[in-house]
């Protein structure tokens, strides 16, 4: 009988060590040649998001025929979540996509954008003011300097007929991204 008393008290002292382990409380030590106590230590990351990486995108002179488009890659969206949403809106009336000429505003260019979140899926068409969700940030650190960090890329498209509708001369436009964390 003793025995098994003294087996019952080294498992309840295993079981207790186990416990210890995701105990939510400190616990004392007792006086003795040594003594142990233990102290949880609690941390919460909060919904937290960057993005980063972004450029001017510079089209260039229109040659005349066919549209024009370009890509700003390398963007970095860093969110301790790692999924978010997108919200795009540009600088025309409403916050629609598009250029406008740098002396006369009534002339404005239109153009389509989307935005590639990095993951093998296919890519969103934007459509200005509306949220994009689903989106992966699969990026570790909020700089994406990590080799293994995953970037996303913008992509802008003008159609021949919207350059061939304005007179000649400098048009420019912004792109306005707002990312939330998932």
């Amino acid at each position: 009988m003793l025995h098994l008393l003294r087996q019952s008290k080294g498992l309840l002292v295993i079981a207790l060590a186990g416990a210890s382990l995701f105990a939510e409380a400190a616990s004392q030590g007792t006086k003795g040649n040594t003594s142990s106590g233990s102290a949880q230590v609690s941390s919460s990351v909060p919904n937290k998001i960057r993005i980063s990486g972004l450029t001017d995108l510079a089209l260039g002179e229109w040659s005349g025929s066919g549209g024009q488009s370009g890509t700003i890659s390398d963007i970095c969206v860093w969110s301790s979540t790692r999924g978010y949403n997108l919200t795009a809106t540009g600088s025309l009336t409403g916050g629609a996509f598009g250029l406008v000429h740098s002396t006369d505003s009534s002339y404005e260019v239109p153009f389509a954008v989307t935005w590639d979140d990095g993951d093998g899926d296919a890519v969103d068409a934007l459509t200005a003011g509306t949220n994009v969700a689903g989106l992966t940030a699969d990026s570790k650190t909020n700089q994406c300097n990590n080799p293994s960090d995953v970037t996303a890329s913008l992509g802008v498209a003008i159609t021949e007929a919207n350059l061939e509708a304005v007179i000649a001369g400098s048009y420019a436009g912004t792109i306005n991204l707002t990312v939330a964390p998932e």
